[in-house]
């Protein structure tokens, strides 16, 4: 039987909140596209279009998928945010409906929602941050 504090556990969500220098990655098939979302990540960071502090990643509640939250040395828009979150591979129609409340001038912030606490910071990145971003165990 399970006790007071696992059944509270179970029933408690995280909310993350996007800030002005946040990517939020919403993985939905990890074993898929964590390579590309790897790949993409390093690429704009050789190409120095995203200048990366520290990567950040934990599971969902469901299998199989997982969400990351890349912060970045300095703030970028909003659009730009939401518009490297797909490039990143993140979930498409997520990205696009924040897009659309966007454009419609709706205020809506980005967030994130899971069962798990954000734990584990994998290092700060200084030239190669996708070598010693570790994913957590899913």
């Amino acid at each position: 039987m399970e006790t007071h504090g696992e059944i509270l556990q179970k029933m408690t969500n995280y909310w993350y909140v996007a800030h002005p220098n946040e990517l939020f990655i919403d993985t939905d098939n990890v074993s898929k596209s964590i390579h590309h979302t790897r790949a993409r990540l390093q690429g704009a960071i050789e190409c120095k279009k995203l200048s990366v502090y520290q990567v950040l990643s934990m599971p969902s509640k469901n299998t199989n998928h997982l969400h990351t939250i890349i912060t970045l040395k300095h703030p970028i828009s909003e659009i730009e945010r939401f518009v490297w979150e797909i490039i990143l591979h993140g979930d498409i129609y997520r990205g696009c409906c924040n897009i659309m409340r966007h454009i419609d001038g709706i205020g809506s912030p980005d967030l994130l929602r899971g069962r798990h606490r954000a734990v584990g910071f994998f290092g700060k990145p200084s030239k190669n941050p996708c070598t010693i971003w570790k994913l957590p165990d899913l």
